[in-house]
């Protein structure tokens, strides 16, 4: 199966959440594609969610490094 049709097998689960972008510097509602990177409703900033006791969201650049997370589904 090449790369291209085993990305048409994969379901995305979206999550929405709302939080403070770094970026613009509101509070506003987050749309998440996986457990840890949100894209900001306001202006379009991508950020990555960070919890330690509090959860935060931080700017997320070319460098960030992103991985899919299978959680034991086929």
């Amino acid at each position: 199966m090449s790369e291209k049709e085993n990305w048409k097998s994969k379901i995305l689960e979206t999550e929405i959440v709302s939080g403070h972008c770094p970026e613009c510097e509101m509070y506003t509602i987050l749309v998440g594609l996986n457990r840890s990177f949100y894209r900001c409703t306001n202006c379009g900033h991508d950020v990555e969610q960070w919890v330690n006791g509090v959860i935060k969201y931080m700017k997320v650049n070319k460098d960030t490094k992103i991985t899919l997370i299978n959680d034991g589904q086929s």
